[in-house]
């Protein structure tokens, strides 16, 4: 089971990043780059090819989180982990180390980041990945009463592997490898994976994902590495506060579930 659930990961993360790779040439990011800067290619492939994987394979959606069962509990816990994890950025505001600064095509903007790239990484990371990944390898730890496995963590790793490699592009010459891009992707992504663990579903951790991006694309210069880089003691306090945050308010939930039966 491990080896087939590495393997499929392995194929399926390779398909991704040569297809990404595509974009200078292929017809249809061409046609999407007339309309857009962001990169709408890459994203709609995050929508489309882990649900056609999973229905290929007879698969069901629900098991990859991708349901819309407890949108409740999803958007409780997106929408609280989002008011936390918001907080470094209004300390940098508050000390002037960032200004708001909108960008063109604002409606484009919050359409992209929320919905392409809120949602549509969560599919293909917590939602097609992690679960895949906790099929081979079982969830065998316990954290403050969340149960987890290595799923969690090779996505984490995954996830900040993907985005330090978004300048890297060895078809065009384009060598570049952000280290510090990557280890804040993985300390967001395992935040992410909890929540991912903690509600069953990807809602949560999309609404984290997306309008975190919003308050990083709308944060400019000078000083908005103060909070969106890795260095960023703001950002590392807050991100482990609302994961023990997650973890103990999802144990607390269950024992009172226990007693009250």
């Amino acid at each position: 089971m491990r080896r087939w659930a590495v393997l499929e990961v392995t194929l399926f993360w390779s398909v991704m990043f040569l297809l990404n790779r595509t974009h200078h040439w292929n017809p249809l990011a061409q046609w999407l780059g007339q309309f857009s800067s962001w990169g709408y290619f890459s994203h709609i492939l995050c929508f489309v090819l882990p649900v056609a994987a999973i229905l290929i394979r007879r698969r069901r959606l629900r098991d990859y989180g991708l349901t819309l069962n407890n949108w409740r509990t999803g958007l409780a816990w997106g929408g609280s982990i989002t008011c936390v994890f918001a907080l470094p950025f209004i300390v940098a505001y508050s000390a002037g180390w960032v200004a708001f600064d909108a960008p063109r095509g604002i409606t484009d903007t919050l359409f992209f980041q929320v919905i392409m790239a809120g949602f549509g990484e969560e599919i293909l990371y917590r939602g097609y990945y992690q679960p895949l990944l906790n099929d081979g390898f079982g969830r065998p730890w316990s954290f403050l009463g969340l149960r987890f496995g290595w799923g969690l963590i090779l996505t984490s790793l995954i996830f900040g592997l993907d985005h330090a490699l978004n300048s890297f592009d060895p078809f065009h010459a384009q060598y570049g490898f952000d280290w510090s891009w990557g280890l804040a992707a993985l300390s967001s992504g395992l935040l992410l994976g909890i929540l991912r663990e903690r509600t069953g579903s990807i809602l949560a951790p999309a609404i984290v994902h997306g309008l975190d991006n919003v308050w990083i694309t709308f944060t400019a210069q000078p000083g908005s590495w103060v909070v969106t880089s890795v260095g960023s003691p703001l950002q590392w306090v807050v991100l482990w506060a609302a994961l023990v945050m997650t973890v103990s308010a999802g144990n607390r939930g269950r024992t009172a579930e226990t007693e009250g039966a």
